[in-house]
């Protein structure tokens, strides 16, 4: 990691586990949760999301990787962060398959998704704030001067990802403006791979700064949707409300929790004027990453 992009977190080595005394319980075996008949979510072969008894979540799978964790211990360490936000409690390789499983606080509720259609205005607008009220936190913890993971790492986003782990795709970047550029290479490569010249990277060179600048780095959960959001009922207009899903969290520019949603709402119901609330709005720069997003992956 070069030094310009040192940061105060140092990682957690692996195999992490929670002293005991810190436990709610003994922790699950692998055979506990890859047996788990409480499956909250599962893709294929990607990975698997699952519960065991009232404390644990288990996440597991050839795809799941060490940040999630890394991020949970380093939003854990930031004061008056931790609240709505799980606790890891373990984090290693399966002897079984040797996927890296993070055994995690089962934060108590349901999701919001689920509990959405039952919900009346005055209850939408109490979880809608306290979840603005969660990130707010979370924006305010002190930046590392750079775009990327916790560690000084490449950011994690799907839309800067790269095959070939070009750093000057997906960093980290020392500047908004190299991040910029990471959108116009990637849009190249795709091009270039069916010998084509990519016009639309030329436009994207020429004005992205115009709109995308002066956006400095902030901690950003990067995917925040009713699935993720967990709410407790604790009064008929009383609520607790977690967020879960912290995988590509990490440093980036200002606009990108709203923008990177709006890129992909699907405009099916009234939850787009409650995300602007949560979130945003940065629509000029939420325009600018739907068609940067329309461009990379259609």
């Amino acid at each position: 990691m070069p030094s310009s992009l040192q940061t105060a977190w140092t990682p957690a080595h692996t195999p992490y586990l929670r002293p005991l005394p810190h436990l709610p319980a003994a922790l699950p075996s692998d055979t506990d949760f890859l047996n788990s008949p409480d499956v909250l979510y599962t893709e294929g072969l990607h990975h698997t999301v699952v519960g065991v008894g009232k404390h644990f979540i288990v996440k597991y799978g050839p795809a799941i990787a060490e940040r999630e964790g890394q991020n949970l211990l380093f939003l854990e360490q930031q004061p008056g962060s931790s609240s709505g936000i799980p606790k890891l409690y373990a984090m290693y390789r399966s002897q079984v398959n040797g996927h890296i499983c993070l055994i995690m606080e089962r934060m108590p509720g349901e999701t919001l998704e689920k509990l959405w259609p039952s919900l009346d205005t005055a209850q939408k607008s109490q979880i809608c704030a306290k979840t603005r009220a969660l990130l707010t936190t979370i924006r305010q913890i002190p930046a590392g001067g750079f775009y990327g993971s916790i560690d000084g790492g490449p950011i994690a986003h799907h839309l800067l990802w790269d095959a070939r782990r070009d750093s000057t795709i997906q960093g980290p970047f020392k500047s908004e403006q190299e991040l910029n550029i990471g959108f116009v290479k990637k849009l190249r490569g795709i091009w270039a791979m069916n010998n084509k010249h990519s016009y639309k990277a030329d436009f994207y060179e020429r004005q992205l700064g115009r709109i995308l600048r002066d956006h400095p780095p902030v901690f950003t959960h990067t995917d925040v949707q009713k699935k993720n959001i967990i709410v407790e009922r604790v009064g008929a207009y009383d609520f607790k409300v977690s967020l879960v899903d912290w995988e590509c969290a990490g440093w980036y520019p200002s606009y990108w929790e709203y923008a990177a949603i709006f890129a992909a709402l699907e405009w099916n119901d009234e939850w787009p004027a409650w995300f602007d609330q949560i979130v945003g709005p940065w629509t000029a720069e939420a325009a600018i990453v739907r068609m940067l997003f329309q461009d990379l992956f259609f």
